[in-house]
């Protein structure tokens, strides 16, 4: 009897263990296929995108796709300091019409942008392609740039202050960017800081800063917050 009670303890616990395993796995389908329907919903959005993209480059290049290249490889030399880098608009013919897409030249060395040259020149030619696109379709000069330059290296962005400045001097453009990048933010006509742990999106938390706060305040502390 008791032998017997021993086994039914075990075949208890076994069937715990394999009702508890099933539970798991039925929670990671569910997750799998949850994320499986937020690619499938990302890919559409990325399809619609491109075709926006390719629609807009082609409004855009009325007057010829050598416009944007110009454009856009001026803003890259000037940032980069470098005269060998250029911009190239590469044009597919297809049965649904055209396609575009986008390379970075430095010498001998192409290919598509962020893998070719990592991050710094993929923000750069974004915040370059906003403009055009402003600029021709007569919209307001108008940029908000929430961390758009988190991948730009250091010694570069000094000139992407600079040409941020010029857009802004020259251009008549008002930006508004959100950075925990000190020289970018030294270089702002106005600055605020939210203050740290406080609610998203609430403008009340927001403080104005003069030079010297400015001068004084540790970007660090609101890295670590964010």
């Amino acid at each position: 009897m008791v032998t017997l009670q021993t086994q039914l303890i075990a075949i208890r616990s076994a069937f715990a263990r394999i009702y508890q395993r099933c539970d798991y796995e039925n929670a990671q389908a569910a997750r799998l296929r949850e994320r499986m329907t937020d690619i499938a919903d990302q890919k559409t959005m990325h399809v619609k995108a491109q075709a926006l993209i390719d629609k807009t480059i082609e409004v855009i290049s009325a007057n010829g796709i050598g416009r944007i290249e110009d454009s856009v490889t001026n803003g890259l030399q000037l940032v980069m300091a470098n005269k060998a880098f250029s911009f190239k608009v590469l044009k597919k013919e297809g049965a649904r019409g055209n396609s575009y897409a986008f390379e970075v030249h430095q010498g001998e060395i192409h290919g598509p942008i962020h893998e070719t040259f990592g991050g710094t020149l993929s923000n750069l030619i974004a915040l370059l392609l906003r403009v055009m696109m402003i600029k021709r379709f007569g919209l307001a000069k108008f940029l908000v740039v929430d961390e758009a330059f988190n991948h730009i290296s250091s010694d570069r962005l000094p000139k992407t202050s600079e040409l941020l400045k010029t857009l802004a001097s020259s251009g008549g453009y008002t930006i508004i960017a959100i950075t925990h990048q000190p020289i970018l933010a030294y270089a702002a006509d106005v600055v605020y800081r939210g203050i740290p742990g406080s609610k998203d999106g609430d403008p009340s938390t927001l403080i104005r800063l003069s030079q010297r706060e400015l001068a004084e305040l540790n970007f660090d502390q609101f890295r670590e917050a964010a």
